[in-house]
C-alpha cells in the first residue's frame, strides 16, 4: 500500500519538479488553460471595453452603478435606449467601433451588412445599419451586468436631435473646473454627449510588481472616444487651433495657474509644434492580469495598454481623421512597455446630467 501511495505521489511531483527546474521557455506549452489563473481573452476584452463604454460609480452600500457614455436616454418611457446624433450611418460605425473594438479587431465577425462583438458569458453587442430616413443605426447590447442600464442605442439624424437641447460647451472652449482644473472641449452635446479632456489630473497609479518587473498600472485615461474627438477637433480646423493655442498661451489667466494644459510635450502642446512625434498617450485604463508561470512556478503578471500619437499627418480609418493608435502588451519576463505620458482624463457632459455646475468658460470669453 505504501509503495502505491510512493508511486502516486511521485506522479504528481515530478512533472512539478521537472517544469521548476526547466528554464527553456519554449518547451511549456503556451496554451493558457495550462497557466493557473490566468483571465481569458473575452474577459480581457470585456473588461477593457466596458471600461471605455461607461463611468463607474458606486454607493453608499457598495453596490457599482455604471453610467454609459455614448448617447442620452432622451426619452423618459425608455430610460434604458441612448439616442446618439450623427451626420452619416459611417459615422454611426466609427463610433460604435470606437468604443466596442477599441485600435483593433477583437472578436468581431462582419457577416454582409451586420456586425457582432461576442464576449461569450459575458454578453455580446450587434451593430444593424438603417436606411438613414429616421434612425442610420442601431446597436442591440445584451449584457447582463448592464441589463437594467442599457439595452439599445440608436443612432439618429443630427438634424432630429431635440431642438431644445443646447451645449454649454463647444470644440475649442476651455473650461475652468470647480478645482481648478482646466478643461479642453472636444465635443458638444448636440446630438450626444460632449467631452471635455483635461491633463491635470483625474487618474489613478497602482504599483505592481513580481520576480521580473516592476511597473505601473494606471487607470482613468481618456478613453478613445475622447481622443477620436479631439482629432476631429483639430484636423478639422488646424488654423483654428493654432489660434486657440497661441491666443490661451499669452493668457494672464493660464500663466497664473497650475495647469499643466499646455505644458511641453503634452497633447496640445505637440498638435501645436509637432515636436517628438513618436510620444505616446495612454487611451483609457491599462488592463492586466497575475497568475501563476508553471515554467517558473512564479507569481507572475501580464498587461496591455492602448495608446494615439498626435502627428502632423492624421490616420483616416472610415473616412474620420484619427491619431494613430495601437498597443503596448508584455508578459512574464518580457520587456516593459508603457506610454510616455498618461495623465489625459475625460468629462462627458449633457444638459440633463447637470454635472457643470461650478465649471465656467474661461476662453473665449465673448
Amino acid at each position: 500500500m505504501k509503495k502505491k501511495y510512493l508511486a502516486i505521489l511521485l506522479a504528481c511531483v515530478l512533472p512539478l519538479v521537472s517544469a521548476c527546474s526547466n528554464d527553456d521557455d519554449n518547451a511549456i506549452s503556451e496554451n493558457e488553460t495550462e497557466e493557473q489563473g490566468i483571465a481569458s481573452k473575452l474577459l480581457k476584452h470585456y473588461q477593457m471595453m466596458l471600461s471605455q463604454f461607461c463611468t463607474v460609480d458606486s454607493t453608499s452600500a457598495g453596490a457599482v452603478v455604471y453610467h454609459p457614455r455614448l448617447g442620452e436616454a432622451i426619452e423618459a418611457t425608455q430610460p434604458s435606449v441612448y439616442y446618439v446624433g450623427v451626420e452619416s450611418e459611417q459615422e454611426a460605425r466609427n463610433c460604435f467601433t470606437a468604443y466596442f473594438f477599441m485600435c483593433d479587431s477583437i472578436s468581431g465577425e462582419i457577416l454582409q451588412d451586420l456586425l457582432t462583438v461576442d464576449y461569450g458569458s459575458y454578453g455580446y453587442v450587434k451593430y444593424t445599419p438603417a436606411d438613414g430616413r429616421s434612425v442610420w443605426a442601431t446597436v442591440d447590447v445584451n449584457l447582463p451586468e448592464l441589463k437594467d442600464v442599457v439595452s439599445k442605442i440608436v443612432f439618429i439624424p443630427k438634424a432630429k436631435w431635440p431642438t431644445n437641447y443646447s451645449s454649454p460647451f463647444y470644440p475649442g472652449d476651455i473650461v475652468r473646473g470647480n478645482n481648478g482644473w482646466l478643461w479642453l472641449c472636444v465635443r458638444a452635446c448636440e446630438g450626444g454627449r460632449g467631452i471635455l479632456m483635461t491633463w491635470d489630473g483625474g487618474t489613478k497609479s497602482e504599483t505592481r510588481e513580481d520576480h521580473y518587473k516592476l511597473y505601473t498600472k494606471v487607470t482613468g485615461c481618456a478613453p478613445k472616444e475622447a481622443w477620436d474627438s479631439l482629432a476631429q477637433f483639430y484636423y478639422s480646423d488646424v488654423a483654428g487651433f493654432n489660434k486657440m493655442y497661441d491666443e490661451i498661451e499669452k493668457a494672464t489667466w493660464l500663466k497664473n495657474s497650475e495647469s499643466r494644459l499646455l505644458e511641453y510635450d503634452y497633447a496640445l502642446y505637440q498638435l501645436r509644434y509637432h515636436k517628438h512625434e513618436d510620444n505616446t498617450y495612454q487611451v483609457g485604463d491599462t488592463w492586466d492580469n497575475e497568475y501563476v508561470w508553471l515554467a517558473k512556478f512564479r507569481s507572475v503578471w501580464e498587461a496591455e495598454t492602448y495608446w494615439v500619437k498626435l502627428k502632423k499627418d492624421c490616420t483616416w480609418v472610415k473616412g474620420m481623421p484619427q491619431f494613430e493608435c495601437d498597443k503596448y502588451y508584455f508578459k512574464r519576463d518580457g520587456p516593459i512597455y508603457v506610454p510616455d505620458f498618461r495623465s489625459s482624463h475625460a468629462l462627458y457632459f449633457s444638459q440633463q446630467d447637470g454635472n457643470m455646475t461650478g465649471y465656467t468658460k474661461v476662453y473665449p470669453t465673448n
